[in-house]
């Protein structure tokens, strides 16, 4: 029996990746055509992988973030505005900083090409924005996700990281059916 489930694992491993991919859904977005994603980690000199800091800059534009902004310019504004309307204490600091740079790039979409400055600070909004079509979201970030999701009109499934916890599920007030299913 041993022997038989390791075959069967075996056969899931060579097809799994490709197989999920091909049948099971499509691919993920990518309307910021990030540079970064793209490269992935970096394998070492010794054989271990490593992430490198990206090195983007606005005078080396390498994505066209700046333009994936302008496009869905509509739904940062009202991030922002959901952002702005919580009371002071439920702000954690990445939301404020999401407030902080839409501002900015409301004035100029270009500051989001700079990484430090720029899309690291927003990059929860951004894949959140980019993945708006979808209709549900998974998470072990909830305080920000929650936020997002519901200016996006999406479930949001929590996975805490203590998994006594178990799974937090928030539906959006417009498809209560989803939680008898």
């Amino acid at each position: 029996m041993i022997a038989l489930t390791r075959c069967k694992l075996r056969s899931l491993l060579r097809v799994g990746v490709a197989l999920v991919e091909r049948d099971c859904h499509t691919p993920l977005e990518d309307g910021t055509e990030c540079y970064w994603a793209r490269k992935g980690v970096q394998r070492r000199r010794d054989g271990s992988f490593t992430w490198k800091t990206p090195k983007c800059e606005r005078r080396l534009k390498r994505c066209r973030l700046d333009e994936f902004f302008v496009e869905n310019r509509e739904i940062f504004e009202r991030i922002k505005t959901a952002i702005d309307a919580l009371a002071e204490e439920a702000r954690s600091d990445q939301l404020r900083g999401f407030s902080e740079m839409i501002g900015r790039a409301l004035q100029d979409p270009t500051v989001l090409l700079n990484y430090e400055t720029g899309c690291k600070r927003l990059a929860d909004a951004i894949i959140a924005v980019d993945s708006a079509r979808y209709k549900s979201f998974f998470t072990q970030n909830i305080s920000e996700s929650d936020v997002l999701t519901s200016v996006l009109g999406q479930a949001l499934y929590f996975l805490p990281q203590d998994q006594e916890k178990g799974v937090l599920v928030r539906v959006p007030e417009s498809e209560p059916a989803l939680l008898s299913e």
